[in-house]
């Protein structure tokens, strides 16, 4: 993937007036003159280059000027010009979608999916993206590539799996998108990437972290707990792919929690479902009256501990206080290491709200430097089920347009 600075003048200038089009609505020739200095001449050459290649339509004159001259021709950024299939396996489900040029969803299947083999995985994979290549959508224009968020340890450059939860016969480098390629009838790019990875992107390039560079998203699921990690703007991997893998740093390494991972005392594994449950019967003995209890045969634990929690009932405060703990341990650390000006939480906790991050923020202040200030801000992320459809649709779209070859002559 080439940078924009080691690009031509003319295909900086085509990138240039394509990314100001990708992020508004509809511009004039005068318009782009004004925001990026290039030469009217130059602008309307660079719009009747990509009008051409369809990546930018016509919507005709806007009004004319308060002096009465000549309305303007308009355009706009063509976000149909292709499309991208996007796959997210999750612990026991399998969502997948078609996604336009702006990363919005225009079709998506979400199903619960049991216990699968590997094989089974890469079968359901290429059935649907065999299946989403014959959508109406996507014959009418053009399939741009194919994009999958997965758990675990994966090397986007080799396409191969280390490590996948709840795949068991998975052990290190099994050549995942090679298998996948051979079960496709399409041909096209395929990108794959840990899901938090890809979702920490999609909330520096549509989400909660817009305009941040240093930042890091934590998503705590009931068994398991990830991080994407971006630094100076720019997604880590590390050297061996365990860049973001949090959730195995660990807290308690005497008499911990055993980790799905084979560890002891992770990160995950002392703010997991499974860690729940241990503390509020832990509890029982103390809170037996405690509004935790209600509705136990028919309710949810996290439902229940969720209205416990609004109702300020003692043991529920005793739960989170004891979690709120041992997150801000591990995001202590990761300050220590990566400094983020911003932490956004996604995943079980989020419903839980401010009071729950203020938990965090008042054991935070007692760890490291604590007589330092060291800003930082933790906020919810506004992505849902769909954040890491809007990842792998986010990292496919910026690569397709970080493609050299796209502004060339």
């Amino acid at each position: 993937m080439e940078s924009s600075n080691r690009l031509s003048t003319k295909q900086n200038n085509r990138k240039l007036i394509l990314d100001l089009f990708r992020q508004s609505d509809v511009l004039s020739v005068a318009d782009i003159n004004s925001s990026t200095g290039i030469s009217k001449p130059t602008v309307q050459k660079v719009i009747n280059h990509f009008t051409e290649s369809g990546l930018i339509l016509s919507e005709g004159k806007g009004a004319s000027t308060e002096e009465g001259g000549k309305k303007p021709l308009l355009y706009s950024f063509n976000r149909e010009y292709g499309f991208i299939i996007c796959i997210h396996l999750g612990p026991d489900f399998f969502y997948s979608a078609i996604a336009d040029l702006g990363a919005e969803i225009i079709h998506s299947e979400f199903m619960q999916v049991g216990s699968l083999r590997v094989g089974e995985l890469l079968e359901l994979c290429a059935e649907k993206i065999n299946a989403y290549a014959g959508h109406d959508a996507v014959l009418e224009s053009r399939l741009i590539s194919v994009s999958i968020a997965l758990p675990g340890i994966v090397e986007p450059e080799s396409g191969k799996l280390v490590f996948l939860p709840h795949f068991p016969e998975i052990a290190g480098n099994y050549p995942f998108l090679d298998e996948l390629k051979a079960l496709m009838s399409v041909d096209a790019p395929v990108y794959f990437d840990n899901i938090n990875r890809l979702q920490a992107f999609a909330e520096m390039k549509i989400g909660a972290a817009a305009g941040k560079e240093n930042f890091m998203i934590i998503d705590a699921m009931e068994e398991g707990l990830g991080s994407g990690i971006i630094v100076k703007g720019e997604l880590k991997h590390g050297a061996h792919n365990f860049s973001g893998e949090v959730g195995h740093m660990v807290l308690m390494p005497k008499n911990g929690p055993r980790c799905i991972c084979g560890g002891r005392g992770c990160f995950e594994a002392l703010v997991n479902l499974k860690r729940i449950n241990l503390l509020v019967e832990e509890g029982r003995v103390q809170y037996p009256d405690s509004a935790v209890f209600r509705n136990e045969k028919h309710d949810k634990l996290q439902s229940r501990l969720l209205e416990a929690f609004k109702l300020d009932d003692p043991l529920a405060i005793s739960v989170l206080d004891e979690i709120a703990f041992w997150f801000a341990s591990g995001i202590n650390n990761a300050q220590m290491i990566n400094d983020p000006e911003l932490i956004i939480m996604e995943g079980i906790y989020n419903p839980f709200g401010e009071s729950f991050v203020g938990m965090i923020k008042a054991h935070l202040s007692k760890m490291a430097f604590p007589d330092i200030e060291r800003p930082l801000d933790i906020q919810f992320s506004g992505f849902g089920v769909e954040r890491g459809i809007l990842g792998a649709a986010a990292w496919s779209v910026w690569s397709f347009f970080n493609q050299q070859e796209l502004y060339a002559s």
